[in-house]
């Protein structure tokens, strides 16, 4: 039978706010992490008005993207260890 997956998957829900060009650095800046990490159901639109308010935003452009990040980390038995047993 096939072992365990070599992998265990972690995952973080994360809110940006920005203006366009910010949120885009960001998850240009997530992509070029040394390690995996894949962003998924990212969501953009703009940010609620009392949020925006209270980053001095008047003219409406500051944008909330809400998305998780999935990251993997290698299992220790996928190391060639018994996981300490």
């Amino acid at each position: 039978t096939p072992g365990p997956d070599p992998f265990v998957t972690h995952r973080w829900d994360l809110v940006v706010l920005g203006d366009y060009d910010e949120v885009g650095e960001f998850l240009s800046d997530v992509a070029s992490l040394p390690r995996i990490v894949v962003p998924v159901d990212l969501k953009i639109g703009a940010a609620p008005p009392t949020v925006a308010q209270s980053f001095g935003d008047s003219t409406g452009s500051l944008l909330q993207a809400t998305f998780s990040v999935r990251t993997f980390v290698k299992t220790t038995q996928a190391e060639g260890t018994d996981g300490g047993q």
